[in-house]
């Protein structure tokens, strides 16, 4: 009788160990697995971002030959200076991965410094928040702030730069007509 006690002690002991383990696998695989789907909506909103500036400039262009001033609306947000932007692009690629290759801008011409400019053109950097995202369509939005370029649709998240895995969160439709 005593030594059946002893066993059954061991096995109790034995299965909780068990337990333990496969408690913390799961939890480890949960915290994986939401990560990962952060990472995949992190992609996802820069992708309906990018489809909003394109929208954008499609709508700048129907109605800038008729009215230039009125076509300026569409070209929503801050506009930004050309070393800031490069600057934050200079940032990415510290931060990326090194399998990515090298992030660049695709407007190749430095347009400057734009403080006290008023006139907004599409070749520039503006700076999108989250007011900003919902004036373009996009009210699901985390709260992060965008760099957009309406000419080529590039889209950068100022904000997270880089996924956790290094991936850039930028993206472009075109290269600079």
């Amino acid at each position: 009788m005593k030594s059946n006690k002893g066993i059954t002690l061991i096995a109790l002991a034995i299965t909780i160990i068990v337990l333990i383990i496969l408690a913390s696998v799961g939890t480890y695989s949960g915290i994986s697995a939401l990560r990962d789907s952060k990472e995949r909506a992190q992609i996802s909103e820069i992708g309906m971002v990018q489809q909003a500036v394109v929208e954008s400039y499609t709508k700048y262009e129907m109605v800038k030959d008729m009215n230039e001033n009125a076509a300026e609306q569409y070209l929503i947000g801050q506009q930004m200076n050309y070393s800031d932007v490069q600057d934050i692009i200079n940032e990415i690629n510290s931060k990326r991965a090194s399998t990515e290759e090298m992030v660049t801008l695709k407007v190749t011409t430095d347009y400057g410094n734009v403080e006290g400019n008023s006139e907004k053109k599409p070749e520039y950097y503006y700076l999108l928040g989250l007011d900003d995202l919902e004036k373009i369509g996009i009210s699901q939005a985390e709260g992060d702030t965008y760099i957009v370029n309406y000419l080529t649709g590039e889209v950068i998240n100022k904000n997270l730069q880089v996924t956790r895995n290094g991936i850039p969160l930028y993206i472009y439709a075109t290269e600079e007509k």
